[in-house]
């Protein structure tokens, strides 16, 4: 049996729908932007003397070793554990902190 899709859910929650997109382009352009600043950072410290080249190095590896997609499941599902119906408040600075952590380290 195939399963059938109520078209009309859509429709009915279109708002919700077309502001969960805005958001998510929201985090992806802010993400974006702060990522190719911590990248540029960080490639002009690992350029830079020891004690500040390990650290980016440390920094930079720990995040490509990382799957994004780990990254972003911890921060979307993390939060929901420990604030109970208000997820959204704590969901969006961590997104937008764990994509700009692990693109920054490819920016490099």
């Amino acid at each position: 049996m195939l399963a059938t899709f109520q078209w009309s859910l859509v429709w009915q929650y279109k708002e919700a729908l077309w502001q969960g997109l805005l958001t998510a382009l929201e985090c992806a352009f802010y993400a974006l932007l702060l990522s190719v600043g911590v990248g540029l950072l960080l490639a002009l410290a690992r350029m830079s003397r020891p004690p500040l080249s390990w650290l980016a190095t440390v920094y930079i590896n720990l995040f490509r070793g990382v799957p994004a997609l780990v990254s972003v499941s911890h921060a979307i599902w993390l939060p929901a554990l420990y604030v109970a119906g208000r997820t959204y408040v704590v969901m969006k600075p961590r997104v937008l902190g764990i994509a700009t952590a692990s693109r920054s380290a490819y920016s490099v």
